[in-house]
């Protein structure tokens, strides 16, 4: 299985969307998503989402490594990368 690595902010907030969640807020500094009663806070700035910010937002909202990189595929084709 291939190892989770930084990704776009773009492309993290797509994966979350295509997970159930909606954007319900914004700034111009973050995203805020929400799927039932589980927020998410995405950045907007730098190249790459931290790690530990992915992590964190993977965990709680209990997708897997499998719906993760199902995921990614479509998000990065669905942000033209």
């Amino acid at each position: 299985m291939p190892a989770l690595a930084p990704e776009p902010p773009r492309v993290f907030k797509r994966i979350l969307e295509l997970a159930g969640y909606e954007c319900v807020a914004e700034d111009t500094h973050c995203w805020i998503l929400v799927s039932g009663a589980h927020p998410a806070v995405v950045p907007k700035h730098g190249e790459l989402i931290a790690m530990e910010i992915m992590h964190s937002t993977l965990h709680a909202a209990r997708i897997d490594n499998e719906t993760y990189f199902r995921f990614l595929a479509q998000a990065k084709t669905d942000c033209g990368l």
